[in-house]
This record gives structure tokens, C-alpha cells and sequence, in this order.
């Protein structure tokens, strides 16, 4: 297979030309449009727990359902993040779901940087440790002025539900972007390589892969990514997320996100 590195655009398969054009077009439209939906979020995690003397490594698991959205803090708002109301915890109500969506739209347009911190902060704490946050915007990745610090490949043909799809490998060359998982109390930032799933003919994209490896001691450190997107007039939204890490080829931890429902703000 050939290596592709943008801004090499006459060199390049153009089923990757295809792909990272509607990619970047898409980018600029979650950008704009993201802000205006609010929806459902429902995470399953299961976390490997501590190894008893008699038995064998077990789970510990949660499920949290939430109003969820991405926005910005006032501070910065050329980055989007996302926010989230929490709503059940293990099946327990923590808010009144019928009030709760205004609760929560009136929160993400306050315009106060702290309100918004405390959602982002009620979530980590009731998460099992080691979640990975800020994934559903991946696709803020591969705007126009992000793809030259990239190199890209063609990784062949797969499927997805009912759709082909083309495989288009890419490793970050370049830049800030970072894969942010916590650690407890550290933040660990990886550069950034995985996949771009795109839909032969209109060039929809469909998934995005991230992995990444380390050596911490003498273990080795996996994480991967895995965020599908479904088409929410007029922009391209979350459907799911699948997140997981492994030491030494074991899971240590996994989070399983499902979105739904989603509705412009302010609708009845």
C-alpha cells in the first residue's frame, strides 16, 4: 500500500481525496450545528476489580443514563465539549427526567464556564476510574486546516450494519491533538493513529477508530476507540461509542455509550 501525507492532493487515491473532503465538510457542520441538539446517553462500563486471594479477577460494573450534549465553555469557544445531566445511576433516579432536559438546556446556555465544569466534574466522579471523556467529537479531528497533519492509507473494504465501507488508515504527524484518558488524579495523553470508515459513492462518514499503546513499567498499555455516527438533520451525531483498555492483552475496563432521542433545543 502507498502513504499518503497531505497537502499531497494530485499524489492521492481518491478514495481518500473523497473520504477527508466530505470528513473536513462534515467536521465544519458538528462545529456549527452540534450545540443546537441535546440528547439520551446510556453507558454500561464493567471494570476489572481487585483479585481476591481465593478467586479469580472479577467486574465491577455501572450504568449511568443522562441528558447529553456537546457545547463549549465561554473561555473557549472554538473547542467542543461534551456535557452531560445525569439523570440514573445504577438505576437510580438522581433527577426528575420531566424537568430535568429544560434543567439541563438552561445550564448549557447560561454562559457560565462553572456550571458547566460541574457537569463535566458529576460525571467523571460517578464514572468508573479510567474512562475516557470528549469522544463524540471526534470527527473536530479532521477539519479542513487539521488533515495535512496526518499522513493517510488505504486500508481496504468492510462492512457496517447494512452499508460497504472503505477503510482509511491515519497517524498523526503533527499538532495538539491527543487521545485523553484519566488515570485517577493523571491525565494521559497519547498521539493519535486508527481508522476512518467511510461509505463508498457519497463518502458518509461512518466510524472512527482510535488506538493507542504505551509501556508503563513493564506493562503494555492499550486503548481503542470506536465511535460510530448516524445522520441527525443537519449534522452528523453520535450513535455509539465503544471504549476499552487492556493491560498486557487483558481488558481492564470497558464503557459501552448508546445516544437517542436527540432534539433541538428548545423543542417541546
Amino acid at each position: 500500500m502507498i502513504l499518503y501525507s497531505l497537502p499531497l492532493a494530485g499524489q492521492q487515491d481518491p478514495r481518500i481525496s473523497g473520504a477527508l473532503h466530505r470528513l473536513s465538510k462534515e467536521a465544519a457542520g458538528l462545529w456549527q450545528v452540534a450545540p443546537g441538539f441535546t440528547g439520551r446517553e446510556s453507558v454500561h462500563q464493567k471494570a476489572l476489580a481487585r483479585k481476591g486471594r481465593d478467586i479469580g479477577p472479577t467486574f465491577q460494573t455501572r450504568d449511568i443514563e443522562s441528558f447529553y450534549a456537546l457545547g463549549a465553555f465561554k473561555g473557549a469557544p472554538e473547542a467542543l465539549r461534551e456535557f452531560r445531566h445525569i439523570l440514573l445511576v445504577d438505576g437510580k433516579a438522581i433527577d426528575d427526567e420531566k424537568s430535568a432536559r429544560r434543567a439541563f438546556e438552561t445550564q448549557l446556555l447560561s454562559g457560565q464556564d462553572a456550571v458547566k465544569e460541574t457537569l463535566r466534574k458529576d460525571f467523571e466522579k460517578t464514572c468508573l476510574a479510567g474512562s475516557a471523556t470528549d469522544f463524540g467529537q471526534l470527527i473536530l479531528l479532521f477539519t479542513n486546516a487539521n488533515l495535512a497533519k496526518y499522513s493517510f492509507e488505504f486500508g481496504g473494504e468492510s462492512r457496517l450494519g447494512a452499508d460497504n465501507a472503505w477503510q482509511i488508515a491515519f497517524t498523526q504527524l503533527a499538532g495538539d491533538q491527543s487521545l485523553h484518558v484519566s488515570e485517577g488524579h493523571r491525565k494521559i495523553v497519547e498521539k493519535l493513529q486508527g481508522e476512518i470508515w467511510s461509505r463508498p459513492g457519497d463518502f458518509l462518514p461512518l466510524r472512527i477508530v482510535l488506538n493507542s499503546r504505551r509501556q508503563r513499567d513493564k506493562n503494555e498499555i492499550r486503548d481503542e476507540a470506536m465511535v460510530d455516527y448516524m445522520v441527525v438533520a443537519p449534522a452528523l451525531l453520535p450513535a455509539s461509542l465503544v471504549y476499552r483498555r487492556y493491560v498486557n492483552g487483558a481488558l481492564l475496563l470497558e464503557s459501552v455509550y448508546r445516544y437517542s432521542d436527540w432534539q433541538p433545543v428548545g423543542a417541546p
